[in-house]
């Protein structure tokens, strides 16, 4: 076998991976949002994208009048399909009546695809995982970039050849209010682009 091709162990890597992130999608969908972005496994050159530079802190801080700690860079790099996936993390301090232990986060999930690869991948993959049940939602068109949804517990965009995806994980915030600030991140990420 020549050092170019996979191993047996890295062609079922991304099926496992999947696996892996279905078992979860059971207590988070939220997850999908990486599942999606964060297949990793191809070498071929991608242009790069950071995610953290996408969203200042200071930008959700004021979104959600909320503090926000430091946005934690957690790159997939190349993906299978040509992109390079980025991923950015932000902790929310919020006080809470119900003084649950739940991690309240921002997740920013980026990609940049080049030339002559589909940047609608990552809205198609979404799709899928409606048709197939894994979305228990109906995905709501919206008017962010050149195309984009809510898929229930996030945003899902494209803009050029950057795709991306934006969730307001605040459980014990009310659905309409995590939406809405997840949306208007998202419009703050296009209008960056």
């Amino acid at each position: 076998m020549s050092s170019s091709s996979p191993s047996n162990m890295e062609r079922r890597r991304p099926a496992a991976e999947m696996a892996l992130f279905r078992t979860k999608l059971g207590r988070d969908p939220a997850l999908l949002i990486l599942a999606v972005g964060g297949l990793a496994g191809c070498s071929s050159k991608a242009p790069t994208i950071d995610a953290c530079h996408l969203l200042a802190r200071e930008d959700i801080a004021v979104t959600l009048e909320v503090g926000v700690g430091p946005g934690k860079r957690m790159d997939d790099g190349p993906t299978r399909d040509g992109a390079y996936s980025s991923t950015c993390v932000w902790e929310v301090h919020v006080e809470s009546a119900s003084r649950s232990s739940a991690r309240r986060l921002i997740l920013l999930n980026a990609m940049r695809w080049p030339n002559g690869r589909d940047p609608g991948k990552f809205l198609h993959a979404f799709r899928a995982a409606a048709k197939d049940g894994m979305i228990p939602h109906a995905l709501e068109p919206l008017a962010i970039g050149d195309e984009s949804f809510w898929w229930g517990d996030g945003v899902a965009v494209r803009t050029g050849r950057i795709s991306y995806g934006v969730s307001v994980l605040i459980p014990d915030a009310d659905a309409g209010w995590r939406r809405a600030r997840s949306e208007d991140l998202a419009g703050l990420v296009a209008s960056g682009l």
